[in-house]
């Protein structure tokens, strides 16, 4: 499945250099093209996330994230996350560096990930996250309403968006003992899917994984992803 596939590769750019994360699992709700809504194209996916805690492993770190994926796997990648990384690792070289919980985006570029800082996040707090692809393949990442980095996609519509919880492990093995999180999403925006040139749509229902995770609640109203 391919967001299995993107997801692998994500996981693969965490740790600092040299570093990189060799195990990875989720907690999400996600929607595929083709498989939902009707034929619809799948142009963005947002919804308001709010972290209560991130307590990661030294060699762990923890997203949560608005996430659009789409059919080339070396360039169509776009993430808007709340991150925080245990002491010893972090993203890229440039995120959550120090164990510090973060507002981020990630993005594909010619098979090299990228993950860009923007300051840091607050915990409890609702965030307004979205990846949105407005005008033929281009899309942009949003933190409440500003636009951040974007990506250019193969395709306009995505393969894949999801909603939830990613952990990534510089182990060979995830270790499901040791760490915990709890994170609300669409709570004061609901989880919507975009459909270009018509319009934000509800998401009534999706697939999920839950991995290590436990997922309670759903579309259409809020869920909660713990572990």
């Amino acid at each position: 499945m391919i967001i299995l596939v993107a997801a692998i590769a994500v996981a693969a750019s965490w740790g600092s250099p040299g570093v990189h994360a060799a195990s990875y699992e989720w907690g999400i709700r996600y929607l595929n093209y083709g498989s939902c809504c009707l034929g619809d194209s799948l142009n963005g996916t947002k919804a308001s996330i709010e972290v209560n805690y991130f307590n990661p492993l030294t060699n762990q770190c923890l997203s949560a994230q608005s996430y659009g994926v789409g059919f080339n796997n070396t360039d169509d990648l776009i993430v808007v996350d709340l991150l925080r990384c245990g002491s010893s690792t972090g993203i890229d070289g440039t995120c959550s560096e120090s164990n510090n919980f973060v507002r981020a985006v990630e993005v594909l570029i010619n098979g090299i990930y990228h993950c860009y800082e923007h300051g840091a996040a607050s915990w409890g707090t609702n965030y307004t996250m979205d990846v949105l692809n407005e005008y033929q393949s281009l899309w942009w990442a949003h933190i409440n309403g500003t636009a951040y980095e974007n990506e250019t996609f193969s395709t306009g519509t995505a393969e894949a968006i999801q909603e939830g919880i990613e952990d990534g492990q510089t182990t060979s093995n995830i270790f499901c003992s040791g760490w915990s999180a709890a994170s609300v999403f669409a709570q004061t925006s609901a989880w919507q899917r975009f459909e270009i040139n018509v319009s934000w749509k509800t998401v009534q229902s999706s697939r999920s994984q839950s991995g290590c995770f436990t997922l309670s609640g759903g579309p259409p109203g809020a869920f909660s992803i713990q572990h």
